[in-house]
């Protein structure tokens, strides 16, 4: 169940701590620096930020997002699972997108991943069901072990 992320903002940047110097920040971020998630408590125009919650009020995970209404696009997507196997959080995504798709009639969106992001089965699955496309950029990041790896852009034209 998706929840304004300002009503678990402390509890989201304590998990985004503990994933510092992992592949999940790794993937999280598209880089070997460690970051934070910052949630505003009054967000701008545009600016989303969600917590995934399951039946109980649990975090499981984090989506937040920007939605140009000029340009009629969502792009610089963020998502993380704080609960690995939870499909709250797969099922929250599933939302957002329909959400995005039904609701702000938009245009196009974006969003970017790496390559070993199990992430990316799903984004896969996105651009079947919508008929989108993915955009291979080979040999973009670098990993802490010296291995590099492929960036994709997906995209969404509706």
């Amino acid at each position: 169940m998706l929840k304004p992320a300002i009503m678990y903002k402390e509890q989201i940047q304590n998990e985004m701590k503990s994933k510092f110097y992992t592949d999940k920040m790794f993937f999280y971020s598209g880089y070997n620096g460690q970051c934070n998630i910052s949630i505003s408590d009054e967000p701008k125009v545009g600016e989303y930020d969600y917590a995934s919650v399951d039946e109980n009020g649990n975090l499981v995970g984090y989506i937040g997002f920007f939605v140009d209404l000029y340009e009629r696009m969502a792009y610089n997507f963020g998502l993380i699972s704080f609960d690995e196997g939870n499909i709250t959080l797969a099922s929250d995504l599933n939302s957002v997108m329909d959400m995005l798709i039904n609701d702000f009639y938009l245009h196009r969106i974006e969003w970017r991943a790496i390559e070993g992001n199990p992430a990316c089965r799903a984004y896969d699955r996105f651009c079947k069901k919508y008929g989108g496309n993915k955009y291979v950029m080979h040999d973009v990041v670098r990993d802490v072990s010296g291995k590099y790896h492929n960036s994709y852009i997906y995209e969404l034209i509706l």
